[in-house]
Order: structure tokens, then sequence, then C-alpha cells
């Protein structure tokens, strides 16, 4: 069993999701039994960034059982 450290919105990875609203992201692997956690990081056509970290609006916690 492989123990996983923490990461979260400071130490995770960003990477794109495209530029259109609605958009779909298939993951490398199927995820592990346990709790995740989802930030978005939303950037629009002129630069300006969303830092604002709220539960249902750029974050999205879930369980995988």
């Amino acid at each position: 069993m492989v123990k996983l450290g923490r990461c979260g919105a400071k130490r995770g990875k960003w990477f794109s999701a495209g530029d259109r609203e609605q958009w779909s992201y298939l993951l490398p692997a199927r995820l592990g039994p346990g709790r995740y956690v989802l930030d978005l990081q939303v950037r629009d056509k002129a630069g300006n960034v969303d830092t604002l970290l709220q539960r249902t609006r750029t974050r999205v916690v879930f369980t995988v059982s």
C-alpha cells in the first residue's frame, strides 16, 4: 500500500482543462478509496484569476468507496 501525502491548492499542480465553460477531464488512472478535493482556478481571457477557494464554487469535495 502506498500512503499519499497531502497536496492541496498550494502544493498541487495546476493544468489547463480548456477555454470553454463546460469541460471534462479523464484521469490517467482509477482513484482508490478515500476523500478527494478538486480545486479549480478560473482565469479569464484578460488574465484575471479567481483565487477564492469556496466549496461548491471552485472546490469540490468527494469520496470514493
